[in-house]
């Protein structure tokens, strides 16, 4: 090896060491400088759902040097939703370099949602340059918050066994005990092997055992009625239940329910009719007469039973409970039967039959907010429990009257009439409908004689739903479709000249009647007006606001 060889290889050697001692020093440099910045992410140990939660990041620089170039990026929990509802994770670059000994703080709201015990996690991390270096390091940190309380409930009301291959009916009832409104809300439902879901209502969503809720206001619920059949070949069957919210992130769970009830053949066959029919559709303010047949289904007598009947809802008027051979108190919830007063419970025979009846009122009327209303009662005997729902109409009421005049149309002429001078009148009808969904709704009067259609009304949207039939003197109206508490108002005038004492005796509008289809009971209602002899003054208060 030549002189020259020599040289440059121990100068190359001697280079190589040199920037070695440089990269290691600029390594520790760059270690020591991931311990300058200090990033604590502070939030509550505890939070209720629904609620918004602040998340707090501090950032404190306790090296030598500036931070440079930061870029701060902060990631909410799962199902966490942020004010914006587009920020699952934040990025924000920091305008401004963060010198030694300064410190930063970032504020996060959000609304938290998750289920109880929960643990929500929450991460933030900060990308920098150190001054005078161009290689980016990270600093990150995290906090976690748990969910103390859901304040929802949500529960089956269902049977302890059921018989293979029958049809029985529960519920699945929600409420609603959070401070604010809780929007797009969803309800999923599922069972083990065996269980066929063969219908509800209301009527879910495309998805089989889902419903969806717009919106669920604070101390309200509602009740989802179910019908299902368990198979011969599964001992038991397990349903479950969730109630979220839909999110960015797909549905939140935020309650889950599971009950079991068993699969086997009952001793008794239950059967029941109310006012002497086996599928009675009930009227608000309607007397029921409930009768409730038991027949021995076994190989063995029954003996020493009792029968005791619980009255669920608010729409039974229980101040008017009567029950023959029974232990109850008016006002209270519960009827029961003893062997000891009806023979039939004491000892029953294979396929014999007993009896038991009650009678009770419904209410007149209850708040719009119960929608699709049924009244359920529970049977129970010994291990065995039945629930039978009736369905209760909605109704439809027909307000109408005539005025002189008013703010819309100029009436003119006498009233009372007055033979061979012409008056023009408006005719006002109000049309109310309350607990359910009713479609295919009308209503008609026949015109009184020599009076005619003036061709005006109001709305005048409704133009094309009023027509004349018949030789033109039956006027129909076309409501159409009706939601829960909602009114349809139609005002019309009418054009007289008497010809005759008959016609200035007549009604100056005769009885209206109208029909409607009730979309839960899918029982055809009936309303009616009587005539108006007299013209009414316009209220204070128009009714075409």
């Amino acid at each position: 090896m030549s002189k020259i060889t020599k040289i440059i290889l121990v100068f190359l050697l001697i280079a190589a060491v040199a920037l070695a001692v440089v990269i290691w020093f600029l390594y520790q440099k760059n270690v020591a400088s991931r311990g300058d910045v200090f990033l604590e992410l502070i939030a509550p140990e505890s939070i209720v759902v629904g609620e918004s939660v602040d998340y707090t990041l501090r950032i404190k620089n306790q090296g030598n040097f500036a931070l440079s170039n930061a870029e701060l990026m902060f990631e909410f929990p799962r199902y966490v939703r942020p004010i914006d509802p587009d920020e699952s994770m934040v990025r924000q670059k920091l305008e401004q370099d963060i010198y030694p000994g300064q410190e930063q703080q970032f504020t996060f709201r959000a609304k938290v949602f998750g289920q109880e015990k929960e643990v929500l996690t929450a991460k933030a991390r900060l990308d920098y340059q150190v001054e005078g270096l161009r290689v980016y390091y990270s600093a990150d940190t995290s906090a976690t918050t748990t969910i103390s309380e859901v304040p929802l409930t949500l529960e089956f009301s269902l049977p302890q066994t059921a018989a293979p291959g029958e049809d029985f009916q529960f519920s699945l009832n929600y409420f609603s005990a959070l401070d604010e409104t809780l929007e797009n809300v969803g309800i999923r439902f599922s069972a083990t092997r065996g269980f066929e879901l063969k219908e509800s209502s209301p009527v879910g969503s495309n998805e089989p055992g889902e419903w969806q809720i717009p919106f669920l206001v604070s101390q309200d619920g509602g009740r989802i009625r179910l019908t299902g059949q368990a198979s011969p070949d599964v001992p038991e069957v397990v349903l479950s239940a969730q109630l979220g919210i839909w999110t960015e992130q797909g549905f939140a769970p935020l309650k889950r329910i599971s009950q079991k009830i068993e699969i086997s053949d009952a001793p008794l066959h239950l059967a029941l009719q109310i006012n002497g029919s086996f599928d009675y559709v009930a009227n608000p303010g309607d007397s029921l007469h409930y009768q409730i047949y038991f027949r021995n289904v076994t190989e063995r007598p029954l003996e020493n039973q009792f029968i005791t009947i619980y009255l669920k809802g608010d729409y039974f008027d229980l101040n008017t409970l009567r029950a023959t051979r029974a232990t109850y108190q008016p006002g209270h919830s519960s009827i029961l039967w003893d062997w000891r007063v009806i023979p039939e419970l004491r000892f029953l025979d294979r396929d014999e039959e007993g009896q038991v009846d009650f009678w009770i009122d419904l209410k007149e009327e209850w708040p719009i907010r119960s929608l699709s209303p049924q009244v359920e009662i529970e049977v129970e005997i010994g291990s065995m429990r039945n629930i039978f729902a009736t369905k209760i109409n909605s109704q439809l009421e027909l307000v109408q009257e005539v005025y002189a005049g008013d703010e819309f149309f100029e009436d003119e002429g006498p009233i009372p009439l007055q033979l061979g001078e012409t008056t023009l009148y408006t005719v006002f009808w109000r049309l109310t409908n309350t607990y359910n969904e009713v479609d295919d709704v009308w209503v008609a009067v026949d015109l009184p004689s020599e009076t005619m259609f003036a061709d005006r009304l109001f709305p005048d949207e409704e133009a094309g739903r009023l027509s004349l039939q018949g030789e033109g003197d039956r006027l129909v109206w076309d409501v159409g479709h009706l939601e829960p508490d909602q009114q349809a108002i139609l005002a019309f005038q009418l054009v007289v000249q008497p010809q005759s004492i008959e016609t200035l005796q007549s009604p100056l509008i005769g009885p209206a009647e109208g029909r409607g289809r009730d979309l839960w009971t899918n029982q055809v209602l009936s309303f009616a007006a009587l005539g108006v002899n007299e013209v009414s003054q316009m209220p204070e208060e128009s009714p075409f606001n």
